[in-house]
């Protein structure tokens, strides 16, 4: 939604109203169809395999992960990231994730991106990759941790 300000001359007000109801007071006709298209039943069936889709890889990822040892208390319902903590590593998630990255070859995002409440303690690991890739994830971040 837009907001803001405007100076124009009196007589165009109503003007400036005018398309300013018309701009903002509704989505456009194509974001209405879109919206249309998303209760569709070949829309819904696209999305119920997505959602299977991360079922898989959530529930393949959160048990690998505490396998490795990372603290995983809650495992997601709504997302496709988990939240993990590294306190049996490391002190400082930044340092982690960027030792992670050069040397393991994984991408994980510290806590630090996400809050300040000890985000220190924690990093994410999202879920959006390929099955065979997080495996892949999994076995290297387990080399590089069997070296910590």
């Amino acid at each position: 939604m837009a907001s803001g300000w405007l100076v124009a001359p009196e007589d165009c007000l109503r003007e400036v109203e005018t398309f300013a109801q018309n701009a903002f007071i509704c989505p456009s006709a194509p974001a209405q169809y879109a919206g249309i298209a998303a209760f569709l039943p070949e829309t819904t069936a696209v999305l119920e395999a997505r959602r299977a889709e991360f079922r898989l890889r959530r529930d393949f990822l959160v048990p690998a992960l505490r396998d490795l040892g990372f603290t995983i208390p809650v495992t997601p319902e709504g997302a496709f990231y988990i939240y993990a903590g590294i306190e049996r590593f490391a002190p400082d998630s930044g340092r982690f994730a960027l030792d992670v990255l050069e040397k393991a070859g994984v991408a994980i995002t510290p806590g630090k991106d996400f809050g300040t409440n000890q985000a220190e303690r924690y990093v994410r690991f999202a879920y959006t990759r390929s099955m065979n890739e997080l495996q892949e994830g999994v076995r290297r971040l387990g080399k590089f941790l069997r070296g910590c």
